[in-house]
């Protein structure tokens, strides 16, 4: 069900609909205070990581969440998943790592790598 979900955020009403059909939205009733749930759901981009909750972390297996929360609160987010435990840790750590940009060494043998600087190499 989770990767049906193709509305994303351009649809919220949508997206929250579907995030009760995948049983997601469960953590609605866990939260004392579910303005900042709805708040980070409808934009990430503009949230508050100050009122990041640890137990949110469900909602980075949709990538337009994930991502957008990793690319906006990155160093809130991943001191509120310090204080999960067990497997909701490790989920959670699975999808920081997962959405956090990460440099590779460049192989100097491989003749197909093409510079960062090089805009266009095609043309």
């Amino acid at each position: 069900m989770i990767n049906q979900l193709k509305c994303g955020l351009s649809e919220p009403t949508l997206f929250l609909v579907k995030l009760y059909e995948a049983e997601i939205a469960g953590l609605i009733s866990k939260n004392k205070n579910n303005k900042h749930f709805f708040s980070f759901i409808e934009d990430p981009d503009s949230f508050d990581y100050e009122h990041f909750d640890e137990n949110w972390w469900p909602l980075f297996r949709f990538s337009d969440i994930g991502m957008r929360a990793m690319k906006n609160g990155r160093d809130r987010v991943i001191e509120a998943f310090k204080r999960l435990k067990g497997k909701d840790k490790k989920e959670a750590d699975h999808y920081v790592d997962l959405y956090s940009k990460k440099e590779e060494p460049i192989d100097n043998d491989d003749i197909y790598h093409i510079p960062d600087d090089v805009n266009n190499p095609g043309v």
